[in-house]
Formats: C-alpha cells, sequence, structure tokens
C-alpha cells in the first residue's frame, strides 16, 4: 500500500446529520489511512453527491493509496471535469496519467498548466521528470533551469540539470559546472558527491574522481561506491597496486558486480598475483563467457600458473568470441550496401558488395541485380550490363521458370535497352 501525501477536505454541512457523519467518517479514515474503508464511505458519498468534485478527488486518492493507478485517474479526471479551475485537480489528474503510461498526455496537460502557472512547483517537478523519461534532455533543462533559479539551495535540481548536460552533445562542460554547484552547496550530501566522482571518472578526471570519492569515504565509509570510483580510477591509471584494496572494499560492502569482479582479476593478473587472479576471473567467467576479455585474461593467467593446455583452451575461446557471426557479418554487408544506395552513396555500396565477396566468396542472385541498378544510376552502362547479364543467367539456371522472379522480367528489359544503346553509340 502507497504511502502518499493527500489533502484532507473538510465538506462543510450538508443535508443530514447522517450525512455530516460519513463525511466527518471519511476524513478520519483517509487520516488513519485505513483506504479500504474509506472507498466504501466514498461510493457512497458520491451516489448522495454526484456533482461535486471534492468526492472525486478524495476518490482518487483513495484508490492512488491502494496502488490503482488507472482508477485513481478516472476519478481525478472526474473531479477535473467539475471543476476546471483547481491546480490540484489539474496536477494529480496530469500526474497519473503518467502512472498509467501516457507520458505524452501528461507532458501535454503539465505544459498547460504551466502556461498559467509558470511557477508552479509540482507541475515544473513532475514535468522535468517526464522530459527525461522521454529522453527530451533539452526540454528538461528548461523546466529544471526555473527550478534550480526558485530553489537555488537545492543541489537536487542542480544534480539533473548536470545529468540532461552529460546526455547532449557538447555538454560535458555544462555538465561538471552544475555538479560542482550541487557539491559547493553541500559537500556533505552523499549523493552529490557520488555524481560529481562519477562525471569525473567518465570524464577520464581520475585524479578529480579519486579526491572526490575520498571525500566520500570520510562521510560515509560503508558506502560500497566511494571505493569502487577510487579503484577504477586508479586501474585507468594502471596503479594497480593501489585499486585492489578498493576492489576488496567495494566487494566487502556489497557490490560484487560483473565490471568489479573482472577488473579485480585483471588487477592482480597485472601485478602477477596469477592465483588470486584466478578467482576472481574465474567468478567474472563463470557470469559471463561471451566476454572476450575476460577469456583472454584467463588464458594469459593460465599461462602464468604454467596450465599451459588451459591457457591454450582459453585462447582458442577468445578467438572464437573475436570472429564475428558469418551468417551476420554477410547480411550486415548486404544490408548497408542497400542503405548506402538509398542515399545516393554508389562507390560505398559497390563497396560494400565487393567486402561481401571477399569474405565469403560469393554473392546471391539479387546482389548482381543490385549491383547492376547501381551502374545504370551511375551511367556505367557496360558495368551495368555485365550484372544484368550474371542475373539473367543464374535466374534463368536456377528458375524453371524464370518469369516467376520478380526482378527478372525489368532486369530482361533494362539489358537489351542497355545493349542497344550500346550498340547505337559505337
Amino acid at each position: 500500500m502507497k504511502k502518499i501525501f493527500f489533502f484532507l477536505v473538510f465538506f462543510p454541512f450538508w443535508g443530514s446529520s447522517q450525512t455530516l457523519e460519513q463525511l466527518q467518517e471519511l476524513d478520519i479514515l483517509i487520516f488513519e489511512a485505513k483506504y479500504d474503508d474509506a472507498s466504501k464511505v466514498c461510493e457512497l458519498l458520491i451516489n448522495q453527491f454526484p456533482s461535486n468534485p471534492k468526492l472525486y478527488f478524495n476518490a482518487g486518492i483513495i484508490q492512488q493509496a491502494l496502488n490503482f493507478d488507472k482508477k485513481a485517474t478516472l476519478f481525478f479526471q472526474k473531479a477535473f471535469n467539475l471543476d476546471s479551475l483547481s491546480i490540484d485537480y489539474q496536477n494529480f489528474y496530469a500526474n497519473n496519467l503518467s502512472l498509467i503510461g501516457k507520458n505524452k498526455e501528461a507532458i501535454l496537460f503539465f505544459e498547460k498548466i504551466l502556461q498559467k502557472y509558470p511557477f508552479n512547483f509540482f507541475a515544473l517537478d513532475k514535468l522535468s521528470q517526464l522530459y527525461i523519461k522521454q529522453k527530451l534532455y533539452n526540454k528538461a533543462n528548461t523546466v529544471l533551469e526555473v527550478l534550480t533559479r526558485l530553489y537555488p539551495e537545492n543541489p537536487y535540481y542542480l544534480r539533473q540539470m548536470g545529468y540532461c548536460f552529460t546526455k547532449q552533445k557538447g555538454g560535458g562542460g555544462f555538465a561538471m559546472d552544475y555538479y560542482l554547484k550541487a557539491y559547493e552547496i553541500d559537500s556533505s550530501d552523499v549523493i552529490s558527491v557520488k555524481q560529481l566522482a562519477n562525471f569525473y571518472l567518465r570524464a577520464d578526471k581520475y585524479d578529480e574522481c579519486i579526491r572526490i570519492a575520498e571525500r566520500g569515504v570520510l562521510l560515509d565509509s560503508t558506502v560500497s561506491e566511494f571505493y569502487r570510483l577510487q579503484a577504477m580510477a586508479h586501474f585507468a591509471k594502471n596503479h594497480n597496486f593501489r585499486s585492489l584494496p578498493n576492489f576488496l572494499k567495494t566487494i566487502q560492502y556489497g557490490d560484487s558486480s560483473l565490471e568489479v569482479v573482472k577488473s579485480t582479476g585483471v588487477a592482480y593478473y597485472l601485478i602477477k598475483k596469477y592465483k588470486e587472479a584466478d578467482r576472481y576471473l574465474s567468478a567474472a567467467y563463470a557470469e559471463d563467457s561471451t566476454d572476450y576479455m575476460i577469456s583472454l585474461y584467463l588464458a594469459r593467467n593460465n599461462y602464468g600458473l604454467e596450465k599451459f593446455e588451459q591457457s591454450i583452451e582459453f585462447y582458442n575461446k577468445t578467438l572464437q568470441l573475436l570472429m564475428p557471426n558469418k551468417q551476420l557479418m554477410y547480411n550486415f554487408y548486404g544490408d548497408m550496401a542497400e542503405a548506402l544506395t538509398a542515399n545516393n552513396e554508389h562507390e560505398k555500396a559497390l563497396f560494400s558488395y565487393k567486402k561481401r565477396e571477399e569474405l565469403f566468396g560469393f554473392l546471391s542472385d539479387y546482389d548482381y541485380y543490385c549491383i547492376a541498378l547501381i551502374y545504370d544510376k551511375m551511367q556505367n552502362s557496360q558495368k551495368a550490363i555485365e550484372y544484368f547479364e550474371l542475373f539473367v543467367q543464374k535466374i534463368k539456371k536456377a528458375w524453371a521458370d524464370p518469369y516467376e522472379n520478380k526482378y527478372f522480367t525489368y532486369a530482361e528489359t533494362r539489358l537489351n535497352k542497355l545493349k542497344e544503346f550500346e550498340h547505337m553509340k559505337n
């Protein structure tokens, strides 16, 4: 059951004393979070007063608390329809549209609210979240900028601004500014410290990452993320002796993710502690046997352990993983050629077909047809004739009735016209 914030609605005296008792009972039941009972009382009151928006709003609050978001949305919509001027009804209806997956509708609704109430916190906050969810980072920043001006001491919105800039081309510098501002507002905020250190790691600013992560350890020495960040930064700098204590602390405090376990194994290998490396690399391999880096380091590590047969086995495994799937690559070059042709990049398309033939030793009948079309578009009639003839000959051999092939008629007709053209030209 959800714990939610709600507006208690104290109704004026309507009709009988029994009705007044029901209204008071509804308020108490909602206040005490007895939502099943509140739902029954609310239903009775709606039957008595079907045109009162406050009752539908309360019904929506109750259904939301019971995790019935679709039913809640219908009640909030009814309240809004009865009183379209209420900002509370508008906000709750729009928010519930997003809860039932109607994000685009929710965005339009919040945008309309902000046209009339440009500084409404609820609408600004929810709209920024929806924009981020929809990957509309530029629009999200526009809304977040308003929030950072309204609440300049709140690091959350500054961090959100930073995150959105990391998702935009060329936004790295702005992202760093906002992450730094959030950190400077409250350097004891664990989330701000983590996000700034993470940004520095992604930006290859390893010394800054280590410095901020060390600050995080002083704030809370049980947070595995701070050790992981230091470990990865030292690892990136090839300071493996320094990275290992932090990797081990990371695992100790609950982060045994594949990245951490694999990197721990590699770090041990690089300092020639092969037995320790084998433990972590084998664990990583058990989790993901398709990662060629894991199998490569297992091959190297087994060589260090003088387990040569196992080393060769893992080298062969690595080679298999590095070799692309033949059918996939064959399709890739064909698909790439078609896309390049559609974009009028004819020379590149021909190169893709050439690579396809070089790697696999053959072309399909359809490839010959496509190559002929490309040369025809390039007005290279001799080459077009060559490939149209190849296509026509192959279809005649392979098909009992070549005209059943949907490309044959055009290929034959075009081939004859090109031959006539060449004859007339000569």
